[in-house]
């Protein structure tokens, strides 16, 4: 998916692999050190080479890290315009959906999209959860980019609890906030749901026939310090497509 989002930013792909001696005790020797390093560097060509037969046209750039994936990615995080991650590797236990990497990089670029194990559908609309927290407006900035960038539809999701004086206000704060970005995408089209369903389990469920899942996220959680909000740890283990995690400003 990181090629397709270059190819539709026109923008270039740089491809980061972290490599690390997997113990705390190092060789003596750099035998063992530059025979893992150069396994490294040919994991990262295949994976430049991969990308260029799938994606034909996409300039792509190469770095090798030492050290953790999410610490290499975090590091050229300032100059991306997105980060791309799996939502987990090869390590950690089969039945985990979201491993380590893409929950630190989630929690701390304020762009990440997580590519899930699930079907991605292409030509389905992009699903936005709306919401109050502060990276709301950065979520529905980039809902818009994403389905002007793909000539595709935006639903977005919302819940009220049952109460209708609160579902709308929701829907008229709602209508206030997207009012400048449906002006500035007259031809995105936008379709709204509200319902009962609490958004942790409205937008995994919205998000089946769905080509993106875009979550707004508030940052540091109470005393717990939680790495992510409620929502989007929910929705990141249950979507069935591509998450796109946004960070307020």
């Amino acid at each position: 998916m990181g090629g397709e989002e270059a190819t539709a930013r026109y923008a270039p792909l740089l491809v980061v692999h972290a490599w690390r001696w997997p113990a705390e005790i190092r060789p003596v020797g750099g035998t063992a050190m530059e025979a893992m390093r150069h396994h490294a560097e040919l994991l990262l060509a295949k994976g430049v080479a991969d990308i260029k037969a799938a994606v034909p046209g996409v300039t792509v750039r190469s770095r090798l890290e030492p050290g953790s994936p999410a610490a290499a990615l975090l590091t050229h995080e300032a100059e991306a315009q997105m980060i791309v991650v799996g939502a987990r590797g090869r390590g950690g236990f089969d039945r985990l959906r979201i491993g380590s990497t893409a929950v630190q990089t989630a929690a701390y670029a304020r762009r990440v999209v997580v590519v899930t194990a699930g079907r991605r559908h292409d030509d389905g609309p992009v699903v936005l959860g709306v919401d109050a927290t502060p990276g709301g407006d950065a979520a529905l900035a980039l809902a818009f980019e994403e389905a002007a960038l793909r000539g595709l539809p935006l639903h977005a999701v919302q819940s009220s609890a049952g109460d209708p004086d609160r579902r709308r206000e929701l829907e008229a704060r709602f209508q206030h906030d997207v009012a400048p970005w449906c002006a500035k995408y007259p031809y995105v089209e936008l379709v709204t749901h509200t319902g009962d369903t609490p958004l942790a389990e409205a937008l995994p469920a919205a998000g089946v026939n769905a080509s993106l899942i875009v979550v707004g996220e508030e940052g540091r959680h109470g005393p717990a310090d939680l790495p992510l909000g409620m929502v989007t740890q929910a929705v990141l283990h249950a979507a069935p497509c591509p998450v796109a995690v946004v960070h307020g400003a």
